[in-house]
């Protein structure tokens, strides 16, 4: 992993964090939806959101499920059927083969929530610290501001990617660990100074305060 970059605590002096510049959303041929890269956020290292392209039409049912799911139980996993506080596993982030879906937040499959859900496909989530995720097409449209599914201690690999997973916190890709979560209050100032990283959820109320993992 490579190391951080220089920082300085928020609300001292000296130069800003480093901030990570936006990228145009990816452009599928005939895609259905995108999930498009979310805006740059102040950090002292770089984490990048889903970037993933919703590839979708008539697709058999026998194609997608795979794990042998009845129809029924398949179609609640969507993520049209998402809700605030439901939680969410990205099964691919191919900009060609891109699919996520609902599953318990006591699955370690569970790294995303959904902080809020809104109609369309051009709204904004109420901070940048939120993962987008947005579907359009046969008159289903709506976004998904998703927030990080952790508890204190909670540990993550892969945070500058799209492949971000929850891992054992002395696991060789850990590479942030969830120091504090602040329910009920959204602000940089609910974090200690010295924060790696405060990620502020508005919806529904919450702070995230992650750090490096250092090599225990």
């Amino acid at each position: 992993m490579q190391p951080y970059p220089p920082q300085q605590p928020p609300g001292g002096g000296g130069e800003p964090w480093p901030q990570q510049p936006p990228r145009p959303p990816v452009q599928v041929p005939f895609q259905y939806g995108q999930a498009p890269v979310p805006p740059k956020r102040k950090a002292p290292f770089v984490v990048a959101g889903i970037a993933i392209a919703v590839v979708l039409g008539v697709i058999a049912f026998v194609v997608v499920n795979n794990d042998h799911r009845s129809p029924v139980e398949w179609a609640k996993a969507q993520p049209s059927q998402a809700v605030a506080g439901d939680c969410i596993k990205v099964i691919s982030a191919s900009t060609t083969d891109a699919r996520v879906e609902k599953v318990d937040c006591t699955s370690p499959d569970a790294v995303f929530k959904v902080g809020t859900k809104m109609d369309g496909t051009h709204e904004q989530c109420p901070s940048d610290s939120y993962d987008t995720y947005t579907q359009s097409g046969r008159g289903d449209e709506f976004t998904l501001c998703l927030m990080l599914n952790a508890v204190e201690g909670d540990c993550f690999s892969h945070v500058s990617s799209g492949t971000t997973a929850k891992v054992a916190c002395t696991a060789a890709d850990a590479e942030a660990r969830a120091d504090k979560v602040v329910n009920g209050e959204a602000a940089e100032s609910a974090c200690p100074a010295d924060t790696g990283l405060t990620l502020v959820y508005p919806e529904p109320g919450e702070t995230l305060c992650l750090n490096e993992v250092t090599g225990t």
